[in-house]
């Protein structure tokens, strides 16, 4: 993160304030937190979404009951955890 400063001189004396970052201003309003709130629920669902679909794919052309399915829904599951965490993980380093 880059910070910036204000630079003056008053009375001969050098004075320097710190100035808000602008990405700072938007951690405060209600659309900055549904659109985490969405990130994570994207984070989630998608990995889980497409394992099922994956693996029911992969059902229908090898006539097994629901192995593959499960086994999606199994990596989709880990995946999503993984992304869930790397969401949380990035909102808490703002």
């Amino acid at each position: 993160m880059v910070e910036k400063y204000d630079v003056s001189i008053d009375d001969g004396k050098l004075k320097t304030s710190r100035r808000r970052d602008i990405t700072q201003k938007k951690h405060g309003s209600t659309w900055y937190y549904v659109g985490l709130a969405g990130q994570i629920g994207y984070a989630i669902a998608i990995p889980l979404a497409g394992g099922a679909l994956v693996g029911s794919y992969f059902d229908s052309k090898s006539l097994t009951a629901s192995r593959y399915t499960l086994l999606g829904l199994g990596i989709g599951f880990f995946i999503s955890i993984v992304g869930f965490y790397s969401v949380i993980k990035e909102i808490t380093r703002k």
